[in-house]
């Protein structure tokens, strides 16, 4: 009953504005994005100090101005073919960016896909930025999951457990109206992305010379595992292929080829000591 008493998200109902200004409004959803883009910045930049990988601002400018471009493009498709249905009766929502409807999938990839790019094209170690890159999504991921919270949405199915949050009933799918309070899934996923984020900066501090793609790796599985599991309680619309959702496929894919490359990388390690 006491912690039940702590629980303040039990009982608040959040509003996505933070405050009116004539005609323009300020989301906490937008806030949200920003403060986790930006120490996603200061998280990469740590990184780099760390392996000692020497990139000029400008370079670093472009990577951070890239990243971000084709992120938000990549996030914003991917949830928009996650439900084209809607957007397609909808179309002019797809520009509003600020009610939500940003996927990690999607500015994963894409940012993924220009750093491929660019480090072919200024000849820089692949493993390596990416090594950096994952590192600002998995913190820059969990602080934006307070977006989601204030928005309301990607919530768990209902529970009755004291750390539940209320949902408007416009925010509830048809099927759970009659119900009130459902698990915070964003809560989960950012705990977790936190916990993951600071037992990687441990790790940095800890071993002496990284091995270009470790944290990669590292990423792939470990947040994979994760996402899986949170998936079985979100009731957010994803599409179904089998008898898993689109973003679990994703999972055991990420999952994969994070195994995949750590065992390449281990396998090298090898190599190298004899």
């Amino acid at each position: 009953m006491y912690l039940g008493n702590l629980n303040f998200l039990h009982y608040y109902q959040p509003q996505p504005i933070i405050y009116k200004l004539g005609l323009i409004s300020f989301y906490w959803y937008g806030l949200f994005v920003v403060l986790g883009a930006l120490a996603g910045i200061f998280a990469w930049r740590y990184y780099n100090r760390k392996v000692e990988l020497f990139i000029n601002n400008d370079y670093f400018l472009d990577i951070i101005i890239g990243c971000a471009i084709w992120g938000l493009v990549g996030a914003r498709v991917y949830h928009v073919l996650c439900e084209l249905f809607y957007y397609w009766r909808n179309p002019l929502e797809i520009l509003l960016i600020w009610r939500g409807g940003l996927s990690i999938f999607g500015a994963l990839i894409a940012g993924a896909i220009f750093i491929v790019f660019f480090a072919r094209k200024k000849h820089f170690s692949l493993l390596t930025l990416l090594d950096g890159y994952v590192l600002a999504i998995l913190v820059g991921e969990a602080i934006g999951r307070w977006g989601n919270y204030f928005n309301q949405e990607i919530f768990g199915s209902p529970t009755n457990r004291w750390w539940g949050i209320y949902i408007n009933p416009s925010n509830r799918p048809d099927i759970f109206y009659s119900y009130s309070y459902f698990h915070p899934t964003f809560l989960y996923q950012f705990i977790y992305g936190l916990v993951f984020f600071l037992a990687t900066l441990i790790f940095l501090n800890i071993i002496k010379k990284i091995t270009p793609g470790t944290i990669l790796s590292f990423y792939l599985i470990f947040y994979s595992a994760g996402r899986f599991l949170f998936e079985f309680l979100r009731t957010d619309y994803q599409p179904v292929i089998g008898f898993l959702r689109l973003s679990q496929w994703l999972c055991i894919l990420m999952f994969c080829t994070g195994i995949f490359l750590f065992l390449q990388i281990k396998k090298n390690f090898v190599s190298q000591k004899r």
